[in-house]
């Protein structure tokens, strides 16, 4: 655990968010964060200079918006009551909650030994049901969300708990925040198994999930080599737009977006 820094306001952490968009994506602008957070870019300039400070119910808007982790979101919503024009009663119970907030959330790599155990859609399908809005902490919700026998969600809890993707807490089942991380462009056995995984979900999909609840969809053409890395790129930025649009909302579903790219040919 990493301390919070004492020097940490809710324009240093919107500045964080900022800079990890831009690292992203280096024609982000400071336009098109303040589109993202939900206010004018005169405000947003006020905000990210220290100038101002958003309101309670505002920063609840922006962190909704931005899609910040719970820790982040509960962080900056604390910060703002800490700053703001507030009781000090307010502000002290603001400043117990930031204590108990580690917003320094780690990365962790999966290797290609830990893949070898989770190479399947299970994993991924326990983490994300553990995300939903009527979670209970039992391994039992996550069989019903999933449609899976128990023993399966048994075994792959077990599994994530002992890569410390998950832990056991005042009874319940308890998803650790952490950003997940996979190999990027280096073949990877496991990982293809993964794919295969979900590719084969999707072929049960096609004919087992009403067309109202699903989208698949194909397009072919004939590209300019040359912009592959780019196209890639733009799929990725696609995905997290997407999931930052889905994922903003009562969840009530878990769902996988599949996409692939490759060039058309007989193998």
């Amino acid at each position: 655990m990493i301390p919070l820094s004492k020097n940490l306001t809710s324009s240093v952490l919107l500045n964080e968010e900022y800079q990890k968009r831009v690292n992203s994506n280096n024609r982000y602008s400071k336009r098109a964060y303040a589109k993202d957070m939900g206010i004018s870019p005169t405000m947003a300039n006020y905000i990210l200079g220290g100038e101002r400070v958003l309101s309670k119910s505002k920063a609840i808007i922006v962190g909704r918006n931005l899609g910040l982790s719970e820790s982040r979101f509960q962080l900056l919503t604390n910060l703002v009551i800490v700053e703001g024009n507030h009781s000090e009663t307010e502000k002290e119970n603001a400043r117990a909650r930031i204590k108990k907030i580690n917003t320094f959330k780690a990365t962790k790599k999966l290797t290609e030994e830990d893949l070898v155990f989770i190479c399947s859609w299970v994993y991924d399908g326990i983490l994300c049901a553990m995300k939903l809005e009527e979670y209970d902490g039992t391994p039992e919700f996550i069989a019903k969300s999933l449609k899976l026998p128990i023993v399966e969600v048994d075994k792959g809890l077990n599994i994530l708990i002992n890569l410390d993707l998950v832990e056991f807490r005042t009874g319940r089942l308890i998803l650790k925040e952490q950003t997940l991380e996979t190999t990027h462009d280096i073949p990877s056995d496991s990982l293809k198994k993964v794919h295969l995984s979900f590719l084969s979900q999707a072929n049960k999909a096609l004919y087992n999930i009403p067309v109202k609840e699903r989208d698949f969809s194909t397009m072919t053409m004939a590209i300019d080599e040359t912009k592959i890395p780019m196209a890639k790129e733009k799929i990725k930025e696609f995905r997290r737009s997407l999931t930052k649009f889905l994922t903003n909302g009562k969840r009530s579903k878990v769902y996988t977006i599949n996409m692939q790219f490759f060039p058309l040919q007989k193998f």
